[in-house]
């Protein structure tokens, strides 16, 4: 049976301004990487009962995700963030009080088990009650952890971050987070393993991703030794929407596959840089996952 990771938090709508909304939000845009790769994750997660929460729940079953996880949030609708992109960087205006703050804790869902490892989210740990959920899914599912840090202020803490990162098996973060997190410059790849060896001491963390924009990525393993790739160019590049959560989807799949760590990393690179050349983070062409990973048919 193909891996089947837990992935808790956000999924949203990107509002581009040309009207265009595209699915979003971090742990979705992973799920559905993960889909892609064929592993075949478990997104825990809410939407409301309008024109955007039906638009998700259909475009899942048609990806072929698993929507046993999502729930119907009767007080808030579906979230969407207002994006505006400028010389291919984005800028997101993340609208408050929506349905992916209202998670609730999945009790039948987990009882059923089966799960390879629980994928953390950071945006919706910033409202009750979905930050008591991701507390007690670190605390009771016993699976070890992938988080995923995106500090976006002011909805997102360093307090908060140092919550999601004690005892993470796998981080994923960016050298400006790990700069702040830690305390230490972080210009490029060649600063993260020092910075990191910070992070580890202070949280207890195993091995981590570190994405430095076009200049590639650093990952250190949980032994404290590290690894650098450079980052391909995107092929046109269109926007940078996504790409962190495709670095991050495919060091999952990595992962599933039992690839070493230099792989991994470069894989991650790769499709990251791929999906830099896509409007908007997700894609429902299987051809954009061929040839990145060692997981699953679209993979092999």
């Amino acid at each position: 049976m193909p891996d089947q990771p837990l992935i808790v938090g956000e999924v949203l709508i990107d509002q581009f301004p040309d009207g265009r909304g595209i699915l979003g939000g971090a742990p979705f845009n992973v799920a559905w990487n993960l889909t892609g790769f064929g592993l075949s994750p478990v997104m825990v997660t809410a939407v409301a009962d309008d024109d955007n929460g039906r638009m998700i729940l259909e475009r899942m079953r048609e990806w072929g995700m698993s929507t046993a996880g999502v729930q119907t949030s009767q007080r808030l609708p579906t979230g969407l963030v207002e994006v505006t992109v400028n010389n291919g960087e984005p800028t997101f205006n993340l609208l408050p009080d929506r349905a992916y703050d209202d998670i609730q804790f999945p009790a039948e869902l987990l009882a059923e088990g089966g799960f390879s490892m629980l994928y953390v989210g950071s945006l919706a740990f910033r409202s009750e009650p979905s930050r008591t959920t991701i507390r007690r899914l670190m605390a009771e599912s016993g699976l070890p952890k992938f988080v995923d840090i995106n500090i976006r202020k002011p909805w997102f803490t360093l307090e908060m971050a140092g919550e999601l990162l004690q005892d993470a098996a796998w981080t994923k973060l960016n050298n400006n987070e790990l700069a702040q997190l830690s305390g230490m410059k972080c210009d490029g790849p060649a600063d993260a393993p020092a910075a990191v060896a910070k992070l580890r001491e202070r949280y207890n963390g195993k091995a981590f991703f570190v994405t430095c924009g076009a200049e590639g990525a650093c990952a250190v393993d949980e032994h404290g030794d590290s690894t650098i790739a450079g980052s391909p160019t995107p092929d046109p590049l269109v926007d940078t929407v996504g790409a962190g959560d495709a670095f991050a989807a495919a060091c999952i799949a990595g992962i599933a596959a039992g690839q070493p760590l230099q792989p991994t990393l470069e894989s991650a690179l790769r499709f990251a840089s791929r999906t830099c050349s896509l409007r908007g983070a997700t894609t429902r062409d299987s051809g954009h996952y061929a040839g990145i990973t060692g997981y699953g048919a679209a993979g092999a």
